[in-house]
């Protein structure tokens, strides 16, 4: 008998019979795996909704839920504090310790710099009004990282060629120092960064006398107003004027 007939014979005999003695013909050829998934999917859409077994969400337990609750709670708690308006409701509110930090801080700033020196009351120039402005920094959580205090001047009530001229200041382009970083990119050269604290009070004020208030709750001597020598926020010769 030819090869090819003997292996044909051979395969027909094994398709038919798995070596058991049992005739395996009528079993469907469908593979086991899909006929499992189709009789769960089938299963699943069986089962009514309100039926099905929920599994319940994980929680925290012992010290590490309270350690969770209080963060929560505090991360609400500061989401939810408002930011004074005025220096009375900063000094007087839940955080008064925390805002007059800030103002200390703002304040010795302003006078290691020499932002000013007292003069006596003029009668015929305008001093400038000037407020606490507070602003709390927060962190992606919501949770309050610095409380931020500011002394700025009403520049607004400044008069042209009375106390200030020039407000124009120039400034970069995004695309100068982007440049910049390419270039230091494909030479690999170190590029360092440096933030100014109280930039603008480092510029000069300029040829006119400014005069401003003293500031709220730091008030030395009766009668007294701060002569500024160096820019204040908002003031509008700040921004030319700071390096």
């Amino acid at each position: 008998m030819p090869l090819e007939l003997e292996l044909q014979r051979v395969n027909e005999a094994l398709e038919n019979d798995g070596g058991d003695g049992i005739n395996h013909s009528h079993i469907p050829t469908t593979p086991a795996k899909s006929n499992l998934s189709n009789s769960n999917s089938l299963d699943t859409e069986s089962v009514p909704r309100e039926s099905r077994i929920r599994q319940q969400p994980k929680l925290p337990t012992g010290f590490e839920y309270t350690a969770w609750l209080t963060t929560a709670f505090l991360s609400g708690y500061e989401a939810g504090v408002q930011d004074p308006s005025t220096y009375h409701e900063a000094m007087t509110g839940i955080n008064a310790k925390e805002w007059k930090l800030g103002c200390d801080d703002e304040f010795h700033s302003l006078d290691i710099n020499n932002t000013w020196k007292l003069v006596p009351r003029p009668r015929d120039q305008t001093v400038l009004g000037a407020k606490w402005v507070f602003k709390a920094k927060r962190d992606l959580e919501g949770r309050i990282t610095r409380y931020k205090t500011r002394w700025v001047v009403q520049g607004f009530r400044q008069q042209h060629g009375v106390n200030f001229d020039e407000t124009y200041a120039s400034v970069v382009k995004s695309n100068s120092y982007k440049v910049l970083l390419a270039i230091a990119t494909f030479f690999g050269w170190p590029v360092d960064h440096m933030d100014f604290i109280t930039a603008f009070l480092h510029g000069a004020i300029g040829d006119h006398i400014v005069y401003v208030e003293q500031s709220l709750g730091y008030e030395i001597g009766v009668n007294l107003v701060c002569q500024l020598q160096k820019a204040l926020y908002e003031l509008k010769q700040s921004v030319p004027s700071s390096p």
